[in-house]
């Protein structure tokens, strides 16, 4: 007979699994084991755009999001006005990976650099929102508003704990120590890197590795919506440069990228989602985006958010998109001209508030614009405010979708004689002026750098759009 021990660990096992399941919750496992039993669960959020100013000691500026976009996806800055723009007291991998396993008290921590008069100061930039979701860490939950960004794959935030508190500012912070359920993962680090390009200021060469942000990880329980993952590892911003930015309401990301981009090492871990996914009727979300606020589905499609078919193409990715949510579009249209047959293969990421595209197609896009110029200072074109720009048409399989012309402009901004100098003798060519008339704006579609082209969410706007995990599938539909 077996003795009352194992008996009482069975029943113990059994209980937890039975108010696992009729709640919704998973518990760690990196291993694509058996699950347990769970109701099919489905359900919507909302997502606002964060109309709040980033959290920069810079002005968001069109020609800083385009560096900081090209940086995300490792794309070589394309000009040294550009990389001025991102050189801080950046630590490198190795040094960084060396203060993070450090105890708390001896950590050493990032010094917040000096406010400065950068290039950026010239244009300002409206571009397409961030959109945020809500999320409950820990025990009891610590509510939290995350940049819902399907550009990567990790769940980050600011934390009382471990990020310096004047680089954070009013935003709420997750409090490890706040929490019955949080635990160090030892051992795991986590650190978002990319490779400059042109190298020119204090200390950054061409080919060295630049953070962004890192720091250690936690384990912690995470709810969205419905659905709570246990122990899911909850990466705390420990090193930052100010080209982090973000709106002031947001207190970190939720990546919805594949498992494949984590940054976490040793060794990367999987996404919420990725552990989330099999509480849900169907193993996907959906996006529905507009300027103001969205919703967020998760795990069903909803038949009233869209018109007409719904059309998949297959996620596809190499070597430089591998993780991500990579496709290939059918070809593109500019204005009322021909539709152009050509296959684009770039990635849906709705952390991105531009449409970056192969420069061909960029040149071609903005040749119907007057006035507009490619000014290399800024990494970009350029045209008059209030001129009215032409409508984007891309392919998705047979269907096209039109991104409108509104939403290519940027604000104006305007500039001194003494900034014109800075721009690196650009100022002949109508980069700003001292009146309102004599204004230029920054657009929303540049080249991609000859890297990574990039789908933001001026694009995504235009869609109802299935992130279809399951299949590894986009689903593009109008919205109704």
């Amino acid at each position: 007979m077996p003795s009352p021990g194992p008996l009482l660990l069975l029943l113990l096992a059994a209980l937890f699994g039975l108010a696992s399941s009729r709640h919704g919750l998973h518990d760690d496992n990196d291993n694509d084991g058996n699950w347990p039993a769970a109701p099919a669960t489905a359900f919507s959020l909302p997502i606002e755009g964060d109309a709040e100013p980033p959290l920069s000691l810079q002005q968001r500026s069109g020609p800083l999001e385009l560096a900081r976009t090209y940086l995300k996806y490792g794309t070589p800055l394309s000009s040294p006005q550009l990389n001025d723009l991102l050189v801080q007291e950046d630590l490198d991998i190795a040094v960084i990976t060396t203060n993070i396993t450090a105890s708390s008290s001896s950590r050493q921590r990032k010094r917040w650099p000096a406010p400065s008069a950068p290039l950026s100061s010239q244009l300002g930039f409206r571009g397409g929102r961030e959109y945020l979701i809500e999320a409950h860490v820990g025990t009891p939950p610590q509510r939290l508003n995350l940049l819902l960004d399907t550009g990567s794959s990790d769940l980050w935030v600011f934390s009382s704990s471990d990020t310096p508190a004047h680089a954070v500012g009013r935003r709420p912070r997750y409090s490890p120590s706040r929490s019955s359920t949080a635990r160090r993962a030892d051992g795991d680090t986590w650190a978002v890197a990319y490779g400059t390009g042109t190298g020119t200021g204090t200390g950054t060469g061409r080919g060295r590795r630049r953070t962004a942000v890192g720091g250690i990880v936690y384990r912690d329980n995470v709810t969205v919506g419905r659905v709570t993952v246990l122990r899911q590892p909850v990466e705390a911003v420990q090193v930052l440069t100010h080209r982090v930015e973000l709106g002031m309401n947001a207190s970190g990301v939720l990546g919805l990228g594949f498992d494949e981009f984590n940054k976490v090492r040793p060794r990367a871990r999987r996404t919420w989602f990725s552990k989330a996914r099999h509480n849900f009727k169907e193993s996907l979300f959906t996006t529905r985006l507009v300027k103001e606020k969205g919703t967020c589905d998760f795990g069903y499609i909803d038949p009233s958010k869209h018109k007409g078919n719904i059309t998949y193409t297959p996620v596809i990715g190499d070597n430089t998109t591998i993780g991500r949510w990579s496709w290939s579009s059918t070809g593109y249209q500019v204005g009322r001209g021909p539709f152009v047959a050509q296959h684009i293969h770039g990635v849906a990421d709705t952390g991105s508030s531009l449409i970056l595209l192969p420069q061909r197609i960029v040149d071609d896009y903005w040749a119907r614009v007057p006035g507009a110029k490619r000014v290399r200072a800024m990494g970009g074109y350029t045209f008059p405010c209030g001129e009215e720009l032409p409508d984007f048409t891309f392919g998705v399989e047979e269907q096209r979708f039109t991104v409108p012309g509104a939403a290519m402009q940027a604000t104006r901004r305007t500039r001194s004689s003494s900034t014109s100098s800075r721009a690196g003798g650009e100022g002949d060519q109508g980069v700003g002026g001292s009146s309102a008339a004599a204004g230029r704006c920054f657009g929303v579609i540049q080249g991609n750098g000859g890297g990574v082209t990039v789908w933001g969410n001026p694009a995504l706007q235009t869609a109802f759009v299935v992130w279809d995990v399951g299949r590894r599938r986009l689903g593009w539909a109008h919205p109704a």
